[in-house]
């Protein structure tokens, strides 16, 4: 045992000297390159990967560039725009610009053989800290690159979470040297900041060695590179934390305890179809790596990668597996867990820890390196006999469309929602919502947020084009060659789609008058309701409160509204009260701004504020404790008051409470639609707009894009008041008396990010130049 934690391989080659210290190395680099070579001719050799979950492959340079300087943007301006949930993207998504300026249309290429050699090195190098010699090391390099995990996870899309796969396995081993050397941690460190779930375990582990070792550029590095994602957590916390949450998702998502012991088990199923032998040689390495912790335990090391590596395993079964009753309460209650809630992604880890103790393993049992080489050949050969290729479409083979939108405009896509397929093949990212130039953006997300959602639906089912109108779109293009995966669509709806329409009949484009992105209105009144978008007006608890140059002083005394609190547990409404947004798809007319409370199960209890209003959609009736009809249909949302005696309701029929307040008397529910003078405007980044205005007509500038409460406008250098227009966009309002100037709207949280974006790139580049500069000069010692 005393040979485990080594640097040098402890076994010799068995054909000599020269071969044991020149040919072993050039041998397990050789397999590390097949591996690599293979793994990237599988992913973009013959083939342009699209329609498969979160594949959206540019077939162009152009688009490509487009797409990855999207990752250095702090606010992602598709659909009406949010913050940018990968403000984590821009140390790898500059190297994928460079690669794109480099090698044009072969960057993707490029990218997969980078992406397979980082695991292949990081393999080999974890089992030579472990103290395996090159048999083992040779079939690290092949198990880290061509193995289930990696396999799922390039059908899926996640090509750079491999990569940052590769890269944590890397730094594991860098930090099991005896000496771990500051700049390879540090640059492995960057690599990882890709995919967030493994930066923030890599930052843990490389701040308990920095601290422990007195080594602080490793610490630095992390503070760098972390900075501006936490710019963007602290200023857009809540945005991040709206996204749609339930414990019935995260039950799909679990692993059930048999396919996590052969490192699969992904909801999508990828792997179901490799036969017993590829099975059997997986189960084979994972038995040669439970051996390894019996063999080994008298190792330190070895027990605690044991040990969390078990750990990690009963993590990813989630609700299936034994610490089910543990998973559920961290689920619900813990907000940080969102970050892990595809829980497949752990088994990453896991995996690096199988790779570790089966190196472990080789250096006790001398023929346990020889098995695991053959198992990991049997493995490697499932990507040849069923390559990933198989489940994806070839973006050269689908039709393009063209966009013709004037500057600052949105277009739709028919199909509408996401995921899509191509001829009933592939099931994933819609290819075309892309960005374009001239700030013109697709209205389609992946994950659609109200109002984009029941818009596209409403069209989709009515030909209605109002909201879309509305919501600045001027061009809805049909795509007849295109289907929603409605089977798939389903599994995130908490209503039954019934006839959603999938598929357009005829090709082609319509042309719709589209409001204007920037716009001056008359001065807003205040509803009780409000859920005519497009009308410029203000709900009356977005004013509450509100003080400031051009506020009404009498908004100051308007009520704050109560958010209704629903069950996290489950998906469907048939089960309970459950957030209200999984409904909007569905049925469009459920839709607005609160979200709330939706159930059609029958005498499940929602407990509500008694004595005061509720704001209620219901078809059948809306009951209180005692029996009591305290609504019954409505055809609209409606306010209805609640009775002091009533904390509890429950429905018979289909309901929605969205939220809860005292209306102030005298205000209408839906004001009349204000009028929209168009303001010309040059967004210089996507979060960040200037224009002159040179009128005088009115008392509110409208900006058509999401509201966020980081959003600030400065009217010729005086702030303006901020406040939410028909509860989806942003407006200020000028003072009385305003005269003509220039106004400049900024996102500052994607401001500042940009900012520690830039300063974390030239880091990056400093390292990367002082790496060279170490190497030159230990290449020039060495030759002195």
């Amino acid at each position: 045992m005393s040979g485990i934690g080594r640097d040098a391989p402890e076994h010799s080659w068995p054909f000599g000297e020269l071969w044991r210290r020149v040919g072993a190395e050039l041998g397990v680099a050789a397999v590390a390159l097949i591996s690599a070579a293979l793994f990237a001719y599988e992913v973009a050799g013959h083939s342009l990967p699209v329609l498969r979950q979160d594949w959206l492959t540019p077939t162009s340079p152009l688009e490509a560039l487009r797409l990855f300087a999207l990752g250095l943007s702090g606010w992602d301006p598709r659909g009406l725009g949010q913050p940018s949930l990968y403000c984590n993207a821009f140390a790898l998504d500059s190297a994928v610009i460079v690669a794109i300026l480099l090698f044009k249309t072969h960057w993707l290429f490029a990218m997969a053989m980078l992406t397979a050699a980082v695991c292949a090195a990081g393999g080999v190098n974890l089992a030579r800290s472990m103290g395996a010699g090159v048999w083992a090391q040779t079939a690290a390099a092949l198990m880290a690159v061509l193995n289930p995990w990696t396999y799922t996870e390039v059908i899926a899309g996640h090509l750079f979470m491999v990569m940052a796969f590769g890269a944590l396995l890397w730094l594991a081993a860098e930090l099991l040297r005896t000496s771990p050397r500051p700049l390879v941690v540090a640059l492995l460190t960057v690599v990882t900041l890709q995919q967030l779930q493994f930066f923030v375990v890599a930052a843990l582990a490389v701040v308990l060695y920095g601290v422990r070792s007195r080594r602080m550029l490793p610490v630095a590095n992390v503070l760098v590179l972390a900075v501006a994602g936490l710019v963007g957590l602290a200023f857009s916390k809540s945005v991040l934390l709206n996204v749609p949450y339930t414990l019935a998702w995260e039950s799909s998502q679990s692993i059930a305890p048999a396919k996590a012991l052969l490192l699969q088990g992904y909801f999508a199923r990828y792997t179901a179809s490799w036969g017993w032998t590829f099975q059997a040689a997986v189960a084979c390495q994972m038995v040669i790596a439970a051996a390894g912790i019996f063999m080994g335990w008298r190792s330190r090391r070895v027990r605690v990668i044991g040990l969390l590596t078990a750990a990690l395993l009963l993590y990813a079964m989630g609700t299936l597996g034994p610490l089910a009753p543990i998973y559920n309460v961290v689920a619900v209650h813990v907000p940080v867990a969102r970050l892990f809630r595809e829980l497949y992604d752990i088994v990453g880890l896991v995996l690096i820890g199988v790779i570790a103790l089966a190196a472990a393993s080789s250096v006790s049992a001398r023929g346990a390196a020889y098995l695991w080489l053959t198992a990991a050949l049997v493995v490697a050969g499932a990507w040849v006999w069923m390559p990933p290729s198989r489940y994806w479409v070839d973006g050269r083979a689908i039709p393009r469309i063209t966009v013709s939108n004037a500057p600052n405009t949105r277009y739709a896509l028919l199909p509408a929602f996401q995921p899509l397929r191509f001829q009933d093949r592939g099931s994933g990212a819609d290819p075309d919502a892309l960005m374009l130039s001239d700030g013109v953006v697709p209205l389609n997300m992946y994950f659609p947020r109200y109002p984009v959602g029941s818009a596209l639906a409403e069209y989709a089912q009515t030909g209605d084009t109002a909201t879309l109108s509305a919501l600045s779109v001027s061009e809805v293009i049909a795509r007849p060659w295109l289907a929603t995966d409605t089977f798939s669509l389903s599994q995130q709806s908490a209503l039954p789609l019934g006839a959603f329409p999938a598929s357009p009949k005829r090709a082609g484009a319509r042309r719709i008058d589209a409001a204007p992105m920037l716009a001056l209105l008359e001065m807003p009144a205040i509803g009780s309701v409000v859920d005519r978008i497009g009308g410029g007006n203000i709900f009356f608890g977005d004013a509450a409160g509100l003080a400031g140059p051009g506020v009404p002083t009498s908004w100051r005394s308007l009520p704050r509204v109560t958010p209704i609190v629903f069950s996290h547990r489950f998906l469907r409404a048939t089960d309970g009260w459950i957030d209200a947004r999984l409904g909007f798809i569905a049925e469009p007319r459920l839709a607005q701004a609160f979200g709330g409370a939706l159930t059609t199960a029958r005498r499940v209890p929602l407990r509500v504020a008694p004595g005061i209003d509720a704001l209620v959609y219901v078809r059948g009736r809306l009951v209180g404790r005692g029996g009591e009809v305290i609504s019954g249909s409505t055809r609209r949302y409606k306010w209805v008051r609640v009775p002091p005696s009533v904390s509890t309701v429950t429905c018979d029929g289909e309901c929605v409470v969205a939220v809860q307040g005292i209306v102030p008397r005298g205000i209408s529910g839906e004001p009349t639609t204000l009028r929209a003078i168009a303001i010309p405007f040059r967004g210089v980044m996507p979060w960040l707009a200037v224009a002159d205005i040179p009128h005088r007509e009115g008392r509110l500038i409208r900006y058509n894009v999401a509201f966020n409460r980081n959003w600030v406008a400065l009217f010729d250098g005086k702030v303006l008041s901020h406040v939410r227009v028909d509860m989806t966009v942003n407006g200020w309002l000028l003072p009385e008396g305003w005269k003509p100037g220039h106004i400049i709207i900024i996102e500052y949280a994607a401001a500042i990010q940009a900012l520690f974006e830039v300063f974390g790139i030239a880091w990056i580049v400093a390292l990367l130049a002082l790496t060279a500069l170490h190497a030159y000069g230990g290449g020039a010692r060495k030759r002195a």
